[in-house]
């Protein structure tokens, strides 16, 4: 799981306190002991400090990128920018992401993809585009990992491509498909433009088996955890997205990315967690409330199933 907490998390803040510093360095907060002695965490983590001898903190990641987008890329894609730090945005030469590189290289499940990203690719407020180091980038777009977009936490959340259009019966669907093999049959060198390749058959297998395989429309389905596993993870859009993440790793599928994602966006100047301004305000009342919340249940939900043998949990900011 890459949990990508858009923006930079201030560090002396949240992870690494000085309590003992000067006012003008130490900030407003104070530091709350977690359940392993000597590690302290800021006090408005209450819940997370309790689950952080499951956790390893790492206090010495840092990078020398001093633009956004350019560094949010060499976060998806482990890789250092490659051009000039002049743009937020993505081009088609930026290096694929790391979801990317699993959808081309991952090892197939029957039924599920290699990867999925959610519940949207990260932009900046009044961008056109997004930011940079997402998708396949110069691998090009048909690797990019299956995107869940939308807010999980919406009562009408549909994740779309697992279910027929309502115009398309059972019946039209198996003919769509007989039509299809048909066509296989024949010597696609008399098409012109008609080309298989392993790729393309590749994602519709298991477009397919999506449709087919009721067990992986269920990992989506998040009425089917009970009211009292969604509210320990909370009501927030970050919470129900990582709740379906462990669904979906618990399912089979090798690589979630969760995008930190919020009502933010209508800040252009400090938005999500890019607090330059009333850093303490939005951390206290806007942003370690949710993370807090949802991250803990997390992290204590992988645990108590077992899964947290098997998976890797990143956050990162």
């Amino acid at each position: 799981i890459l949990f990508f907490l858009e923006g930079g998390p201030s560090h002396i803040d949240l992870w690494d306190m000085k309590p003992q510093a000067p006012v003008e360095v130490r900030g407003d907060f104070r530091p709350v002991a977690t359940n392993v002695p000597g590690v302290d965490l800021c006090e408005h983590l209450p819940l997370l400090a309790q689950q952080m001898d499951k956790i390893c903190l790492l206090r010495s990641m840092t990078h020398h990128m001093p633009v956004h987008g350019p560094a949010c890329s060499e976060i998806y894609s482990g890789r250092e920018y490659f051009g000039p730090p002049v743009t937020d945005q993505a081009r088609p030469e930026d290096w694929p992401s790391l979801s990317s590189l699993i959808t081309r290289f991952g090892q197939q499940r029957r039924g599920l993809p290699n990867s999925v990203v959610l519940p949207w690719y990260t932009q900046f407020v009044g961008q056109d585009r997004r930011i940079a180091g997402q998708t396949g980038g110069r691998m090009g777009e048909e690797f990019n990992p299956f995107l869940v977009e939308g807010n999980p936490n919406d009562k009408e959340f549909r994740v779309q491509g697992l279910s027929l259009p309502a115009e398309v019966t059972s019946a039209r669907f198996e003919r769509r498909q007989h039509l299809r093999n048909q066509l296989e049959t024949l010597d696609r060198n008399r098409f012109v433009g008609i080309e298989k390749t392993e790729l393309v058959e590749t994602n519709y297998q298991t477009a397919l088996s999506m449709l087919e395989d009721a067990r992986v429309g269920r990992a989506f389905e998040l009425q089917r955890e009970s009211p009292k596993m969604r509210e320990r993870y909370g009501k927030s859009r970050i919470g129900q997205s990582l709740l379906l993440a462990r669904r979906l790793v618990e399912t089979g599928v090798s690589l979630v990315g969760v995008n930190w994602d919020d009502d933010h966006k209508d800040d252009k100047v400090s938005p999500h967690w890019d607090t330059h301004v009333e850093n303490f305000p939005k951390l206290k009342d806007r942003l370690c409330p949710p993370f807090d919340r949802a991250l803990s249940a997390f992290v204590a939900d992988l645990a108590d199933r077992g899964l947290l043998e098997t998976t890797l949990v990143v956050a990162v900011g």
